[in-house]
């Protein structure tokens, strides 16, 4: 398909950055549910009655698949709010990016922070999860031992983001060797590869003192000199051109567009605007319920200050002496109010993060989020505004 054809689905080529970018305050089966329903299918798989049906049954599934299902209760977290572990918010990130049902996945340097343990764990899930749905995985590794290096199938080496190999992963370290590098039985493989370029690290084979390729250029070069090179285009090429990709490409456009609506065939999200409205609402209600404190102490400090408020204006004389008292009454009760939305601009920056990565996930249109703040928040100002008033009114 062609590059504007394709922008129709671009939610099924999925980035998960290398920060996790979550709403602290909310659970972590929140955080799955509130994706899962948003890209919830039109057409419900055999068994499932209802959209509800489907987005419990898969928030369930999905979090037992990764062993996380007794955190479903507890918050995300960050680090200011006490959530789940470091790996445990690693898999919510996997989690998070299933619900999409996308086809390629990248995962740009998702072990950061991890241990080696949890980070192989990590790359399994990751390799699993290719191999029984079917996906395509590209990873970026800074540091990866032998354990994570043997999960893939084929590598890529970038020397200041140009390539300079691409094969696969059993053809890596022997075409470095034919150029004349050492690496030693049981060294780090991945290591190996990143420090061909790198004078202070690789060794050289007798021999090849005069020969070997000094920089990436010259590696680069030798590589396109090479028959896994040729091969490699090839391979690419040949399948582009090939009677299975047609097919694969017409079943995947079909099987694509029969989970959206019938009105967003040419949109990347899944659910109608409603939907997207509706769902997004209730997820502000939920973020509400996950930081009580704050909005208790809003409503608390406004009665506070309606009574604060009330007793300087208290009893003002019904006549002309009274008619700054009162002005100043209102001007009071109007600058309250204006001081406190300024709090929601704090908010509004803290979301930014996790709206751009929904929007890249296609979950929902920026305008459904912006609407659904509105329409959450009018309940709990219309009783914040309503409580000062009454209060500061009557006194």
């Amino acid at each position: 398909m062609n590059p504007k054809e394709a922008q129709k689905y671009n939610g099924q080529i999925i980035m998960n950055a290398e920060e996790e970018v979550f709403f602290p305050t909310l659970s972590v089966k929140n955080t799955i549910d509130f994706a899962t329903r948003l890209k919830a299918p039109r057409d419900l798989p055999t068994g499932i009655n209802s959209h509800e049906d489907y987005a419990q049954t898969y928030t369930e599934f999905l979090l037992e698949s990764l062993g996380i299902s007794h955190t479903a209760q507890t918050k995300v977290g960050d680090a200011f709010v006490r959530g789940v572990s470091g790996g445990e918010r690693k898999r919510v990130s996997i989690l998070e990016c299933l619900t999409t049902r996308a086809s390629v996945y990248c995962w740009d340097n998702s072990t950061r922070g991890l241990d080696a343990s949890n980070a192989l764990e990590y790359v399994k899930a990751i390799r699993a999860m290719t191999d029984i749905l079917g996906l395509s995985s590209i990873v970026t590794l800074y540091q990866a031992g032998n354990g994570i290096f043997e999960q893939f199938d084929k590598v890529m080496v970038l020397d200041e983001g140009k390539q300079i190999f691409y094969g696969p992963r059993e053809d890596a370290v022997p075409f470095m060797e034919d150029l004349g590098f050492v690496c030693d039985d049981g060294a780090n493989r991945a290591d190996f590869l990143t420090g061909v370029t790198v004078p202070t690290e690789r060794r050289i084979a007798k021999g090849y003192e005069e020969s070997f390729p000094r920089n990436g250029e010259q590696v680069a070069a030798a590589y396109s000199r090479s028959k896994l090179h040729g091969r490699m285009l090839e391979e690419c090429q040949s399948y582009g051109k090939s009677e299975a990709a047609r097919k694969d490409t017409i079943a995947f456009q079909e099987l694509t567009n029969g989970e959206k609506h019938k009105s967003l065939r040419k949109s990347p999200v899944s659910a109608t605007f409603i939907q997207q409205i509706r769902i997004t609402v209730i997820r502000q209600y939920q973020l509400m319920w996950g930081n009580k404190s704050t909005v208790l102490f809003k409503q608390v400090a406004t009665l506070i200050q309606a009574l604060i408020g009330g007793s300087l204006f208290y009893n003002a004389p019904p006549n002309s002496a009274g008619l700054f008292i009162k002005g100043g009454a209102i001007f009071f009760s109007t600058l309250y109010h204006a001081l406190l939305a300024l709090g929601e601009v704090t908010d509004s920056f803290t979301g930014r993060p996790v709206l751009a990565k929904h929007r890249s996930f296609s979950l929902y249109h920026p305008a459904a989020f912006v609407i659904a703040q509105v329409i959450a928040d009018l309940p709990l100002l219309a009783f914040q505004v309503t409580q000062f008033s009454v209060v500061l009114y009557w006194m």
